[in-house]
């Protein structure tokens, strides 16, 4: 199963994926996205593969879901990633913004969604402001965050919504109680208990 979470800046969509992944790398793994940022590589390792932009003329148009220029940087969603990442583990994870789901959509990838909502304000803006926002920047991403738009349902694949931002010990137990409920056929009872 190919389990994308979408959501806002900051709400923790890569922090509760990684911490599953943690837990049982045979059964959860994270698909690769393709970006010219280098930062990104260096910063989430095994989430982000770095290429230089004279790289990105060499890829496979069929091989290529999305191509999303963020900040002057490209961030590529690869049909091919999604598929080692489902050798590796039954259950793939990636974050993904509402246009490359809605495009993943249009090509047939299939997919589960989990939507992360914003579940206290104030939660959100402490975290936020521990990324390093402040001011006029932190408002403006608040505000952004509570008025995040999501893709519509999809009839033929399972959606969930959930609420994050409360305790880190709450939205663990939501998230989780989300993946049970999207992919539980696909965990052993062992892993039930434990997720």
């Amino acid at each position: 199963m190919f389990l994308a979470t979408c959501g806002p800046t900051a709400i923790g969509k890569t922090y509760q994926m990684q911490r599953l992944i943690k837990l049982d790398a045979r059964r959860f793994a994270p698909v690769l996205s393709v970006t010219t940022r280098q930062r990104r590589n260096l910063e989430d390792g095994s989430w982000y593969g770095f290429v230089s932009s004279e790289a990105l003329a060499g890829f496979d148009p069929a091989d290529v879901i999305s191509d999303v220029t963020f900040r002057g940087e490209h961030y590529l969603l690869l049909k091919s990633e999604i598929e080692k990442a489902l050798k590796r583990a039954p259950i793939a994870f990636m974050a993904i913004v509402p246009p490359v789901i809605l495009l993943m959509r249009e090509k047939g990838i299939a997919h589960s969604l989990i939507n992360c909502h914003v579940g206290d304000a104030e939660v959100y803006a402490g975290r936020l402001s521990a990324r390093g926002y402040k001011g006029d920047d932190l408002a403006r991403e608040k505000a952004a965050g509570m008025a995040f738009v999501y893709p519509p349902q999809h009839p033929d694949w399972p959606q969930a919504d959930i609420k994050l931002c409360a305790s880190p010990e709450k939205d663990n137990e939501e998230f989780s109680k989300t993946v049970i409920h999207l992919a539980g056929d696909l965990l052993p009872e062992s892993l039930l208990s434990k997720i």
